[in-house]
């Protein structure tokens, strides 16, 4: 029969906080918000924690208004939509 290694409380408390910080570090992200103006035809968002390598979500407050193109550049990010009649909330969530 194999011996049984406990791990005492203080290790077990360790590893959860090592996993939490682990998750959270995953989850951070930044929400950039404007508002495309109608006849405008592009919206660009600058802050510094955008970089090329960065996962961008974006969000409109119209459904199945959705931009026809998306530039990232380090520190902005431009969406590109066809010309609105009306203005358009846009949210880019950057992570």
């Amino acid at each position: 029969m194999a011996a049984e290694k406990i791990v005492s409380e203080s290790a077990l408390r360790a590893i959860a906080s090592d996993i939490k910080e682990a998750i959270d570090a995953k989850t951070e992200f930044t929400d950039l918000i404007g508002t495309l103006t109608a006849g405008n035809t592009s919206i660009t968002f600058s802050d510094a924690s955008v970089t090329p390598t960065s996962t961008i979500d974006y969000y409109t407050d119209y459904f199945g208004v959705n931009p026809v193109g998306v530039s990232v550049r380090t520190g902005s990010v431009t969406l590109t939509f066809e010309a609105q009649d009306i203005d358009l909330g846009v949210k880019v969530r950057v992570s």
